[in-house]
């Protein structure tokens, strides 16, 4: 009988699966849960926000990818999942991997939480945290990201949890406006911005279900941040799941100093030399941390990877962290470094609180979202570029033909328009920096780092 799923999805499959299952062997139930499906990238991630021994309900399971991850820490998961063979498919690759602390339930979730939330003291007390992935496709299959538009309503989930758990977790499409989110749901504490391959993958809401939105006065004082999360690749592929709360990894409070217990239970804290945290599981799978200068955090991750955090204020009543500007376009020299804040920064509109982490930096202009600095700062979340030369019209001309990636920011010549005129080919290496510093528009060469 032919194989009704052709290899991309296996093979998507497969990445997805990686640290949590052999993919190879794994049962699939369909190619569109796959599509759907969270990366293990983002998935293992979520977990770490996990508290050990936890008891989670997954909303959405789909092809189980957050359910497997989320076994790793709690204690117990029940798994909801609307498609009753989708359900059986998730069912049965727990079953094959021995995992014993996952229930799955086939049932539309919303009418499932209606049925098992009669009061505050019943059954659906006894979760911990939920985490939701509202489908962003359409009855007619038309990709969507609102929230209105999306399946299930999350304001229905927020309704049936209301005093009965006190944490959600809420994957949502990157294309969602952060400071929307906070106003749209004021039960918001921290948005994940989830970033890998200098790509944002999602967004992750987490939501404190015990705050009440109709008080303005007590919402004004509740601290909202948004971290940008740079995602390794995972270091090791097992499908061997530990015990179920073996690691405990949670981020640590805005500003406060992140420790844990060591093998003989003592805490420990250090300060790093480099000004970034550095957090470490043991073999015994205690997390180790430092705290840093700066408060960006370097996240260790349960199969052995490394999330580096940036952290930032949301609030739009005050004014963010004064932003030093460049003075004239002859700041610019050759052997200074350019930097290009990631995506994640952008998303987040961290560029002007970026200088509360690295104070000898300069940005370009207000519109111009570069930095420059004299010193090389090897942490920076982003591109790192050391400038070659400031380049004349007679000097791009003799570029022709050549290999050189384009970059313009808040110049009059786009990317494509320059590497059309002077027929550039991609590079890893050389780039063109096109910006706009006060009235000056100036192209450097410039090479980037490692």
């Amino acid at each position: 009988m032919p194989d009704p799923l052709d290899s991309d999805i296996r093979r998507k499959a497969f990445n997805k699966f990686k640290g949590v299952l052999n993919g190879s062997e794994a049962a699939i139930p369909d190619g569109e849960v796959v599509q759907q499906a969270s990366g293990t990238l983002t998935a293992r991630f979520t977990a770490s926000l996990i508290p050990a021994n936890s008891r989670v309900v997954d909303l959405t399971a789909g092809l189980g990818v957050n359910t497997l991850w989320f076994s790793k820490k709690a204690s117990h998961v029940t798994a909801i999942e609307l498609n009753p063979h989708r359900a059986e498919v998730l069912e049965e690759n727990l079953r094959n991997a021995g995992i014993r602390n996952v229930d799955v339930v086939a049932a539309n979730c919303l009418e499932w939480l209606s049925d098992n939330t009669i009061s505050p003291q019943d059954a659906t007390k006894a979760f911990d945290i939920a985490y939701v992935d509202p489908s962003r496709r359409s009855d007619s299959g038309k990709r969507v990201f609102l929230f209105d538009d999306c399946s299930p309503s999350l304001s229905a989930v927020i309704n049936l949890f209301q005093g009965r758990t006190s944490r959600l977790l809420v994957k949502a499409s990157p294309l969602l406006d952060i400071s929307s989110i906070f106003k749209e749901f004021p039960q918001t504490t921290t948005i994940y911005v989830l970033e890998s391959h200098n790509e944002v993958k999602e967004l992750l809401i987490d939501m404190d279900l015990s705050l009440d939105p109709s008080s303005q006065p007590e919402a004004a004082t509740i601290p909202r941040t948004v971290k940008c999360v740079m995602l390794p690749e995972p270091v090791a592929e097992s499908s061997a799941l530990p015990e179920p709360g073996a690691e405990s990894s949670a981020l640590p409070e805005p500003g406060a100093e992140s420790s844990a217990l060591s093998e003989t239970g003592a805490e420990s804290s250090a300060l790093s030399e480099t000004g970034v945290e550095s957090a470490a599981l043991s073999e015994t799978g205690a997390e180790s941390a430092a705290l840093s200068e700066t408060g960006a955090e370097r996240k260790a991750l349960s199969d052995g990877g490394t999330a580096i955090v940036w952290e930032f204020p949301f609030d739009e009543s005050s004014e963010p962290t004064p932003v030093f500007y460049l003075k004239s376009s002859e700041e610019v020299h050759p052997g200074c470094y350019v930097y290009e804040p990631s995506p994640s920064i952008m998303k987040a509109a961290g560029f002007n609180r970026l200088q509360s982490y690295f104070p000898e930096l300069k940005k370009f202009s207000p519109n111009t979202h570069l930095f420059m600095g004299n010193e090389l700062f090897a942490d920076f979340p982003g591109k790192i570029f050391r400038v070659d030369a400031l380049l004349r019209s007679s000097d791009l001309k003799k570029m022709k033909g050549s290999r050189a990636s384009v970059i313009s920011r808040n110049h009059p010549a786009k990317a494509s328009e320059l590497e059309a005129r002077y027929r550039l080919k991609s590079s890893d290496t050389t780039y063109l920096i096109a910006a706009t510093i006060g009235s000056s528009k100036l192209i450097l060469s410039a090479s980037r780092l490692p």
